[in-house]
């Protein structure tokens, strides 16, 4: 393991913040640790052993994150405004999926019905007729 000089562990995990943050690596940290010239094996030792250093990487990836998502989203709602077919389809399913969500239908052997099959007991079946049975004598009761 590399030994530092005082100091130069700090000056490296600022530099590192400063281009995590920055636009042009917008929270990509294999990039910024290519330009502080460090293993991101090192970087994330580092992270797991300075809590103040951790926090701060992590707010700068949540910042950026929600940054890129934001690009996107203008992305798309100018791709919907030129008339991008897939933007247009892509943005109805996001926002109205109960309306313009996939949708499929499944068919038995040769397109056909799907059949059931349901087993139930003798005791469920004897209960049921004679329910059944019980329900159509007093129907005919009622309707005379």
């Amino acid at each position: 393991m590399k030994h530092y000089k005082k100091g130069e562990k700090t000056i490296i995990k600022k530099q590192f913040l400063k281009f995590l943050k920055s636009d042009k690596y917008s929270g990509n940290v294999k990039a910024a640790c290519k330009e502080v010239d460090r293993s991101r094996t090192t970087l994330y030792r580092w992270r797991d052993k300075d809590e103040k250093f951790s926090d701060s990487w992590d707010e700068i990836v949540k910042v950026k994150q929600a940054d890129r998502a934001d690009e996107a989203e203008l992305g798309l709602r100018r791709a919907v405004l030129e008339g991008n077919i897939t933007a247009i389809i892509f943005t109805l399913k996001s926002y109205r999926p109960e309306v313009y969500r996939e949708r499929y239908e499944l068919t038995g052997k040769g397109g056909g019905a799907i059949e059931h099959k349901h087993k139930i007991s003798t005791d469920l079946k004897d209960w049921l007729v004679k329910l059944a049975k019980s329900e159509l004598k007093n129907e005919a009761k009622d309707n005379k």
